[in-house]
């Protein structure tokens, strides 16, 4: 995990431990040489990968828990991103954060994708125990938010967050329903 590694720290700014989950084995999906590898996964995403924009619904709908995908990668020649998507037994999420294309402002892009998750990171952890479930996806400035909340109502948002990724802003009126929902049970 060398080259990601490096990657994430020195270009993106984030530790790349930060993004890696403690329970699943990860192998690299671009690459034979782990060290040189950009891209990495856990076992269910080495049967299939959710990369593009058509693959959001079934991502959404159908990911099994344990399904993991993290690293820098594209097509093209300016349909590169930064991905990160997991599913867990309270939340799914996809991001492909775009970085790396040649008509991109890389340096203002990197800062996007720093901040997006550092605060995507922040924000999950004020709801994490809070709510049934927490859905979002942010690919390429498509974003969808669905929360599910104890009281089996849901609050969702369709905005892409990630360069206005304050993401205490916009989910502010979110966390108050939360805390309004939790109060009244």
């Amino acid at each position: 995990m060398k080259t990601l590694k490096n990657f994430m720290e020195n270009v993106i700014g984030i530790p790349l431990q930060m993004l890696l989950p403690t329970d699943l084995k990860l192998y690299p999906l671009d690459n034979d040489n782990p060290d040189e590898a950009y891209l990495f996964g856990s076992e269910i995403a080495k049967k299939k990968i959710y990369f593009i924009q058509s693959d959001i619904d079934p991502f959404i709908e159908s990911c099994p828990i344990g399904y993991f995908l993290v690293g820098h990668a594209g097509y093209g020649c300016n349909s590169y991103a930064v991905y990160y998507s997991r599913v867990n037994s309270w939340s799914r999420m996809l991001f492909r954060l775009g970085y790396g294309g040649a008509y991109m402002d890389n340096d203002k892009m990197a800062k996007h994708v720093n901040s997006f998750l550092t605060n995507f990171f922040t924000v999950e952890e004020l709801i994490r125990g809070k709510v049934k479930q927490f859905i979002g996806v942010d690919s390429m400035l498509e974003g969808h938010y669905r929360i599910l909340l104890n009281n089996g109502k849901s609050l969702n948002l369709d905005k892409s967050f990630f360069e206005n990724s304050r993401y205490k802003e916009p989910f502010s009126y979110i966390l108050k329903k939360i805390e309004q929902t939790n109060a009244s049970n």
